[in-house]
């Protein structure tokens, strides 16, 4: 099942992981958790970057194709 979760919420989630492995010892068991979940969330964050990106270039494209009187 994929999470719906939005770029900001993924990268929120990811910073606060970060900020949480760099503030304390993690058990190690607890680490492989916290490492996979990274993996998820960045995976999500770059997802939604390159749909992002993906629309952005659509968008540009579809604007270098019009006539300059429609501009």
């Amino acid at each position: 099942m994929e999470e719906k979760l939005t770029y900001s919420e993924a990268f929120g989630e990811l910073k606060e992981l970060v900020d949480t492995l760099e503030g304390s010892d993690v058990a190690i068991d607890e680490l492989a958790v916290k490492i996979k979940r990274a993996e998820v969330l960045i995976g999500i964050c770059k997802a939604k970057l390159l749909e992002t990106e993906q629309q952005s270039q659509q968008i540009f494209d579809k604007l270098e194709q019009q006539p300059e009187d429609e501009k």
